[in-house]
């Protein structure tokens, strides 16, 4: 059982590292300025029907679906009638990666 799991922890790996090298140079900075401001409003995209915005920023929702389906951003509260996300642990590490190189 526990190489089932480990597999299925690898395809998942696998995969997210996949979405990862495929953001867009607008994608990764979405992301830098989401960790810049963990906490903040700044950093932090809410959606609304097709509108979205990062801060006072207006931003393509195509973005925000590209960050969720890399696994970098989390959503704040799902079940409202707008969405908030946030960056993740994974956001985090894609945009000090970013940084650098």
């Amino acid at each position: 059982m526990a190489d089932t799991a480990q597999l299925n922890r690898e395809q998942i790996l696998r995969r997210v590292r996949a979405h990862q090298l495929a953001l867009t140079a607008r994608q990764r900075s979405v992301l830098r300025t989401m960790a810049a401001h963990p906490h903040g409003y700044e950093g932090e995209i809410v959606m609304e029907g097709r509108r979205a915005l990062l801060g006072d920023e207006p931003i393509a929702v195509r973005t925000v679906y590209a960050l969720i389906r890399a696994l970098a951003i989390r959503s704040e509260e799902p079940a409202a009638r707008f969405s908030r996300w946030q960056i993740n642990e994974t956001g985090a590490r894609l945009a000090k990666e970013y940084k650098r190189g």
